[in-house]
């Protein structure tokens, strides 16, 4: 015991673990510098990689089966989920509530989109059909309503992997403009009142109100030739 003591006491011994301890702390230090990076791997590159991509890891963060129901006049019969997604059942629709890039954390979608280009997003997420355009960018009502058939939708190079789905899809224009993305200057559409679809889609997105600086993509392609 006395040795003990003495062994404890003896300078030698608290330069050794202070030495342990200091060297501990670098190599946490280090390991961290190099580490942080690696996991925070973009998922732009992880996507061109792997071809596979997701919204975090969310088989962790499944919440219960309970659901919120909205009934709107114009919009019909919506069904919110606890798993970050939400039904369309009028038009027989699942989407995702936030933006690729954003990570689902069991309530909430976390951070920002990852900005690309169209044909990225095509060629990742899937290609619609080409519809007609005016030199604005419209897209006739005809046009739209046509971009929403899907027999010749070309499937995206890469998985999406999301509340146990992996089939998930760019929208079609159509399909975006059941979301009440409506041009008042176009007399063909029936205009429902763009405040109203705006808080709809707030509430449907929340994620998205934050995050102004960015546009959607559809998977249509518009010609004005």
């Amino acid at each position: 015991m006395e040795q003990i003591k003495e062994l404890i006491s003896n300078s030698n011994f608290i330069y050794f673990v202070l030495s342990v301890t200091l060297g501990g702390l670098i190599g946490w230090m280090i390991a961290s510098h190099f580490a942080v990076p690696r996991l925070r791997v973009s998922k732009w590159r992880q996507l061109k990689k792997t071809k596979e991509t997701g919204f975090g890891n969310s088989r962790d963060y499944m919440q219960g089966t309970g659901e919120e129901r909205i009934e709107h006049p114009n919009f019909g019969h919506l069904v919110l989920r606890q798993d970050g997604t939400w039904i369309d059942s009028k038009n027989k629709l699942m989407w995702i509530r936030g933006a690729w890039g954003t990570d689902w954390n069991g309530r909430e979608f976390i951070g920002g989109p990852i900005a690309i280009n169209w044909y990225d997003a095509i060629h990742y997420f899937g290609q619609g059909t080409t519809a007609f355009s005016d030199i604005t960018g419209t897209i006739s009502s005809k046009d739209l309503l046509g971009s929403q058939s899907l027999e010749q939708y070309i499937k995206g190079k890469a998985t999406v992997l999301f509340a146990g789905y992996t089939d998930w899809r760019l929208p079609t224009a159509y399909e975006l403009n059941t979301l009440g993305f409506i041009n008042k200057n176009d007399r063909d559409y029936e205009y429902s009142g763009a405040e109203k679809s705006r808080e709809l889609r707030e509430r449907l997105f929340p994620n998205l109100k934050n995050n102004t600086g960015y546009h959607l993509w559809s998977a249509t392609t518009a010609h004005s030739g």
